[in-house]
């Protein structure tokens, strides 16, 4: 009896069943198995066990719970109606400023780019005193603000393999729940393609954001296939990559596509010299070629259609008007959030809209006071990554590069960004880690033990 419960125990704690389970649960969800509203609670009750593990400085349960909140809060954006649109950056910004404080006197910088981001958020929040929407700069000064404290409690600690390896494979599990929730509106059929991110195919979530969500999510199964260490779980791998990918190029935003196709290309050229990552690609070749033939069939050949369509869906105009934005403003900017407004007034764009590129922004709304400190922080980052060893030079490239897309597809605009510059910043060379003593390291409390 005991060796038959073992079994069973057994095939429960595999990631063939975690990610099914995912998958149906998402399915389940989709079709409205349960009401709507009963998933804010959920929600709240999930963010309440995150706020425990922050208290208990266990990082290994924090970021086994982290991805979860993140990947479920676009579905809670649409549906649920008592919960704050901005319920997670107030998330991010009450848990690292928890563990900032209860570091006490131990902190150690390990990365000194973060002053210029932290100077940027003030800048971002005195230059919010000139707002015409206090509503619309508040979500920017309190996105930002959230970057900045995730990135400075980055700067000042060294998160561990095995924990960016929990985080990672909770983010693909919470990342194939959400593409469930999707895939249950092809499931049910009658979605109208047409020549522009589409809604219907997400099953009502914003098509620009599940392609940033999904895209992170093809990338680490991507990874996961390249990685030698996973081999014996690469063919789940694989079908759970091909599944997300489709899923995510049928909501017709072409951003996740890009990241995904960016990073692999990025892959290839930093590891050009393994001769076992051409084998593999052989059989990712075929699989793109599956995916091709079953989006054009199934959306009639639009999708073809919606790539080969020039321009950036308005963004390349957005970056032309906030280019003359900055031109007759170029010390302090517009002020915080007046972007959409000023487009308007200044006749460069045909209707309000935010720039869709936080580069721009910075420079058009904050001046060169923009350009210095929230781009001087990028420039400073890259620098300390390429300084790094492999394999964390690497991995650095790939998410930085990628944190970077999404904020000139996106804007600054979903929880699982902050998470992606994290990895960045927290992940230094282990020869680095050598040469600065007292370093905190963030490790699974429960093993330290």
């Amino acid at each position: 009896m005991n060796k038959r419960i073992q079994q069973y125990s057994n095939v429960l704690y595999t990631p063939v069943t975690h990610f099914l389970l995912a998958l149906s649960g998402g399915i389940l969800i989709g079709f409205d198995f349960l009401p709507r509203d009963i998933f804010g609670y959920l929600y709240l009750g999930v963010a309440a066990v995150l706020f425990i593990y922050a208290w208990q400085q266990n990082l290994y349960m924090f970021f086994s719970v982290l991805p979860y909140l993140i990947y479920m809060e676009i579905y809670i954006r649409a549906y649920d109606r008592f919960i704050p649109y901005l319920f997670m950056p107030y998330v991010y910004i009450f848990v690292f400023l928890l563990y900032i404080f209860r570091k006490g006197t131990q902190v150690r910088i390990h990365s000194r780019a973060f002053i210029f981001l932290i100077i940027f958020a003030f800048i971002e929040y005195f230059n919010g005193l000139r707002t015409e929407d206090v509503d619309y700069a508040r979500g920017l000064i309190t996105n930002t603000s959230a970057l900045a404290i995730i990135v400075f409690w980055a700067s000042t600690t060294v998160i561990q393999p095995s924990l960016i390896n929990r985080l990672f494979y909770h983010i693909k599990i919470a990342g194939v729940l959400l593409t469930g929730i999707v895939l249950a509106a092809h499931l049910i059929g009658h979605i109208d393609y047409g020549l522009a991110s589409n809604s219907e195919s997400t099953n009502g979530l914003a098509p620009v954001q599940i392609s940033g969500y999904l895209g992170l999510v093809s990338i680490l199964f991507f990874l996961s296939i390249m990685d030698e260490t996973e081999r014996r779980d690469i063919i789940l791998n694989i079908i759970f990559f091909t599944l997300v990918t489709t899923i995510m190029v049928l909501s017709f935003s072409r951003g996740g596509l890009y990241f995904l196709v960016g990073v692999m290309a990025l892959y290839f050229i930093l590891n050009y010299r393994k001769v076992s990552n051409y084998l593999i690609l052989i059989v990712l070749i075929p699989i793109g070629y599956l995916i091709y033939n079953y989006v054009t069939e199934t959306t009639g050949g639009a999708i073809v259609e919606r790539y080969q369509q020039e321009g950036a869906s308005g963004r390349d105009i957005l970056v032309e008007a906030a280019w003359h934005l900055f031109q007759d403003d170029p010390l302090a900017g517009v002020g915080t959030g007046n972007f959409r407004h000023e487009i308007i007034k200044r006749g460069l764009y045909a209707e309000e809209s935010g720039a869709h590129n936080e580069f721009m922004r910075a420079a058009a709304e904050h001046g060169l006071l923009g350009i210095i400190f929230y781009w001087g922080f990028f420039i400073i980052l890259f620098y300390e990554v390429l300084k790094r060893k492999k394999p964390q030079r690497d991995y650095g490239i790939y998410f930085f590069v990628l944190f970077c897309l999404i904020i000139v597809h996106n804007g600054l605009k979903i929880s699982i960004q902050p998470i992606i510059l994290m990895l960045v910043v927290g992940t230094p060379s282990l020869f680095t880690i050598k040469l600065r003593k007292h370093v905190p390291v963030a490790k699974n409390s429960a093993l330290s033990a």
